[in-house]
């Protein structure tokens, strides 16, 4: 592992498992609380990992002892064929006891199934995390993502209004002499094509809304209510938490994951290697019987037997060691998976600092740009009033101000959303 990253942002700060709430979002706060809770995805990998412990819980019973009970009951009638002195007698037979088996580990088959029982436990649990890691981060682009879509569509009416002024405008001064039929198409040109962008906002907008629903196991009519009304963009913190590289395979859920699926593979490779060697079992059996169930409790009615029994798939030979082939190549894949998800955890990292990085400096060149533009609008609007300037001089500034309002818009998106994966590359933070 690399002792930084190439991408190191220089506003580090230490890392926060609740990072969402440094938006200082309440209805965030509560949209990622309400996933955690009812996402089916996150419940589907909760029961597997219930059933992952179960399973492991099993396997450790065959480090005991097994015993079984059992109790019979007959009854027969003896026909002609019987001999003279039984025959038409009806005999019942009763009959319970204990059986025991017991198997002596000798080989490790018993200890290395309950270690690859345990690994496969250990990586359902991590596979929970990861999702619900993912599924913080999903809610918050989303949201994001909302927040912006709403943020466009108040520009885009905001504009609608300046545009339909300066049409208003264009179409006085038309009347007045001063102005140009040309004029009053370009005005009517460019408020109709502010007013084509808003039906794709508003789809904007209902597509994040129903996302965000799903992801919160909601019908997307009980939250959108709530999530319809537009609020202000959440502003990305100017600092981030970054992890060392190394720090990554303890936070990162999905090399946690890789690991215990290398370990497990591992331990099954001694399962099957166990297999060229005998297995030792010791049985025990413990019997009442008789011909009443009165006389269960007579001596003599019961009965006994134990001991070893060797078994040994010696004529087998050949098959097992091409199935420690297989467990051993599956070993050897499950390594090369895990070496390949560290690598693909360090590129997540990285590009996410670079984008963020990127995108904040981006913006502040935006906003800069946006402040100009809005000046340069009001200052050509002014302008043509007193007669200096043409109207292309004041369409050509609204339309610049527009785009320079929708980039910021954007921009701010996409740096929440790289803030956001940020963490998600970290691991959560946790």
């Amino acid at each position: 592992m690399p002792a930084d990253y190439a991408s190191r942002s220089s506003n580090a700060i230490r890392s926060d498992a609740a990072w969402w709430r440094r938006l200082n979002d309440n209805t965030l706060n509560s949209l990622i609380s309400r996933a955690a809770d009812q996402n089916k995805d996150l419940d589907v990998a909760q029961d597997r990992v219930l059933e992952a412990r179960a399973l492991w819980r099993e396997a450790q019973f065959d480090l005991a002892p097994t015993i079984t009970s059992s109790a019979s009951y007959s009854t027969t009638l003896n026909g002609a064929s019987t001999n003279a002195a039984f025959r038409g007698r009806t005999v019942e037979f009763w009959r319970g006891g204990f059986d025991a088996d017991y198997e002596l580990d000798l080989f490790g088959r018993v200890r290395h199934s309950v270690k690859a029982a345990k690994a496969g436990s250990t990586a359902a649990e991590a596979s929970v995390q990861d999702l619900l890691i993912t599924l913080q981060a999903e809610v918050a682009v989303n949201y994001l993502e909302l927040r912006g879509a709403q943020a466009q569509l108040a520009v885009a009416h905001e504009n609608a209004g300046n545009q339909a002024e300066a049409l208003r405008i264009a179409e006085a001064s038309l009347k007045g002499g001063r102005g140009t039929q040309l004029d009053v198409a370009r005005a009517s040109a460019l408020l109709n094509a502010t007013q084509a962008q808003i039906p794709s906002y508003e789809e904007n907008v209902a597509r994040a809304i129903h996302r965000i629903a799903v992801l919160c196991g909601q019908n997307p009519s009980e939250l959108r209510p709530q999530l319809q009304r537009a609020s202000r963009q959440p502003r990305v913190p100017a600092s981030v938490a970054i992890a060392k590289p190394a720090e990554l395979l303890r936070l990162r859920p999905d090399i946690r994951m890789a690991e215990s699926s290398l370990e497990a593979a591992t331990a099954r490779v001694g399962v099957a290697t166990a297999e060229l060697f005998p297995r030792v079992t010791f049985g025990g059996r413990l019997n009442i019987e008789g011909q009443t169930f009165a006389s269960l409790s007579q001596y003599g009615s019961n009965a006994y037997s134990f001991g070893p029994r060797i078994s040994w798939a010696f004529l087998n030979l050949g098959r097992v060691r091409q199935q420690i082939k297989a467990a051993g190549h599956r070993a050897d894949a499950a390594l090369s998976t895990y070496e390949q998800t560290v690598l693909l955890a360090l590129e997540e990292v990285e590009n996410a600092l670079t984008s963020y990085d990127r995108e904040r400096e981006r913006l502040r060149h935006l906003e800069a740009s946006a402040a100009s533009a809005r000046e340069a609008a009001t200052l050509a609007r002014q302008r043509y009033q007193d007669g200096v300037a043409d109207f292309l001089t004041v369409l050509d500034a609204e339309r610049v101000a527009l785009a320079a309002q929708n980039d910021i818009v954007l921009s701010r998106t996409r740096a929440g959303s790289a803030w956001v994966r940020i963490y998600k590359a970290m691991g959560g933070g946790t």
